[in-house]
């Protein structure tokens, strides 16, 4: 699994926009594609949802 912290900017992926402050949470073994229009600064931990 996946989570994602948004510290700055706006992280993006084809489900939607998430600010700063915004939090993700991705289940184990799914998948999707992140980007982002103007940069993001993000905090990423993965490989404890399993």
């Amino acid at each position: 699994g996946e989570e994602i912290f948004v510290v700055e900017g706006v992280f993006s992926d084809e489900h939607g926009d998430y600010p700063a402050g915004s939090w993700l949470r991705s289940p184990h073994m799914s998948q999707h594609q992140p980007f982002s229009r103007e940069g993001c600064l993000i905090l990423v931990k993965t490989g404890h949802l399993t």
